[in-house]
């Protein structure tokens, strides 16, 4: 068992001194996607860092359980620039944080 990225445990002997697994089956992540497609879900974007600041990921949940999280690759800055601005004068300047105060100036 030891290696295997998740297992399931089926038997325990939860005895206070040392608690035991007595039956288990490994399973991969590939599997778990499948077998729970339906409490799968994936995301994608700009998440808040648990050490504060921003991450850019793409992770997978099963409900709570993270199965799979990578970055997501770095775009380079004038098409940062560029998908900005288009998003500005799609979504308003009202649409930005801390602008709509300023829009007068």
């Amino acid at each position: 068992m030891r290696g295997r990225e998740f297992i399931v445990a089926v038997d325990l002997d939860d005895s206070e001194r040392d608690a035991r697994i007595l039956l288990a089956a490994p399973l991969s992540a590939r599997i778990c996607t499948t077998q729970f497609a339906a409490v799968t879900r994936a995301t994608g974007g700009v998440e808040r860092a648990r050490a504060g600041g921003h991450r850019r990921a793409h992770t997978v949940k099963l409900d709570e359980l993270v199965l799979e999280e990578k970055p997501l690759p770095q775009i380079p800055r004038g098409r940062r620039r560029r998908r900005c601005l288009r998003a500005c004068a799609k979504l308003g300047i009202a649409a930005l944080r801390g602008i709509a105060r300023q829009r007068d100036l």
